[in-house]
């Protein structure tokens, strides 16, 4: 039996679980060589089997591409993706760091600030900020500290981003984990704006 066929079989398990779903397409690549599998249906009320073929509504891909960029930008430096982000804000003299919040609950320790790691803050498991509000474009593209410091919070609701938990210890989805990273990034190459720093990478892309 093929890798392919035995992935399928995985996936129709999983489907037959979730009976909110119709159905499942997996793209990955094994030795270099792109390859995709699919299970359960396309639409439930033809009853058509989805395919590789069909074209699927993907989710945002921004934290993807983010996240490839960081690896990538990170790995060139020499930094380990379990570093501490705030040993890397110390160290370039940025005006934020990750803390705890004033009145922090009892289940919080200190030290786990300085605990967060990069990786941390791409896979959802120490800060908060579930969603990510857009900016008016007539009023301009604030700072990415604003986002951070609560600068924002009256105007578009932007509470100041805290530590809510011991560092990878769940999951809990992340918009702020990412804003984070910009401000790192920006901090690191002297305050240049992220899309001048990525567009190579783009381009590369």
């Amino acid at each position: 039996m093929s890798s392919r066929s035995i992935l399928s079989e995985g996936l129709e398990d999983v489907l037959s679980r979730h009976s909110d779903v119709a159905g499942i397409s997996i793209g990955y690549m094994k030795n270099y060589q792109i390859d995709a599998t699919c299970a359960g249906f396309a639409r439930y009320s033809t009853s058509e089997r989805m395919t590789p073929n069909h074209f699927m509504e993907a989710a945002s891909l921004s934290k993807t591409v983010g996240t490839a960029f960081a690896i990538e930008y990170f790995q060139s430096k020499g930094i380990s993706w379990i570093t501490s982000v705030n040993t890397l804000l110390r160290e370039a003299n940025a005006d934020w760091l990750i803390t705890l919040p004033s009145k922090p609950s009892s289940t919080l320790s200190p030290e786990w600030a300085d605990e967060v790691t990069l990786a941390q803050l791409v896979n959802h498991t120490a800060l908060g900020m579930h969603y990510v509000y857009g900016i008016p474009l007539s009023h301009g593209m604030p700072q990415t500290l604003d986002f951070l410091n609560g600068t924002l919070e009256h105007q578009f609701g932007y509470a100041p981003l805290f530590l809510e938990k011991k560092p990878g210890s769940s999951f809990k989805y992340s918009g702020g984990g990412y804003i984070a990273m910009q401000y790192l990034i920006e901090t690191l190459e002297g305050g240049k704006h992220i899309q001048d720093i990525m567009r190579p990478f783009l381009v590369q892309c």
